[in-house]
């Protein structure tokens, strides 16, 4: 999920371990008038993203 002004700097939102980017539903909008704001879901956790090959240790994850 993408949002805010296009050209501001922009802030990542990770989440932890079996968490995705709703955790961060409720600071989006005020960081948002300022910055470009980035909320990932991490693969292999809950959440919007897709994943395309197993994961088969930490090495999977990060790449």
């Amino acid at each position: 999920m993408e949002t805010g002004p296009p050209c501001a700097d922009p802030v990542v939102l990770l989440s932890g371990a079996n968490g995705n980017s709703l955790m961060w539903h409720r600071y989006i909008a005020p960081i948002a008038r300022r910055r470009t704001v980035i909320a990932v879901d991490t693969v292999g956790e809950p959440g919007a993203s897709i994943q395309s090959a197993p994961l088969t240790g930490a090495e999977d994850g990060a790449r």
